[in-house]
């Protein structure tokens, strides 16, 4: 949850991304679907993107996004940061 700017915009978005996932009977681990962790991070990833935007343009983004993603392509929130170089090369650490 540290990346989503405001934690409350946050939980009024995946409130109703999980309803609608739990009436088309699309949620949970156990059936082979998105569990309350993935859809929180798909959320979490939209709150990122637009994070001065109402509630209503972020439900409608949500849907845009995953509609057209290419899920060979992992979903990440924020780009993955290496280690400076010095880090990467020091035997101690490998």
């Amino acid at each position: 949850l540290e990346s989503v700017p405001k934690k409350i915009v946050f939980h009024a978005l995946l409130r109703p991304i999980k309803y609608w996932a739990r009436n088309r009977c699309i949620y949970g681990n156990v059936s082979g679907f998105f569990g309350g962790i993935s859809w929180s991070l798909l959320v979490a990833k939209i709150c990122a993107m637009y994070p001065k935007k109402p509630l209503t343009f972020l439900i409608e983004q949500f849907f845009n996004l995953y509609a057209n993603w290419d899920w060979k392509t992992p979903v990440m929130i924020k780009d993955i940061q290496l280690p400076p170089e010095e880090l990467m090369n020091d035997p101690d650490l490998q």
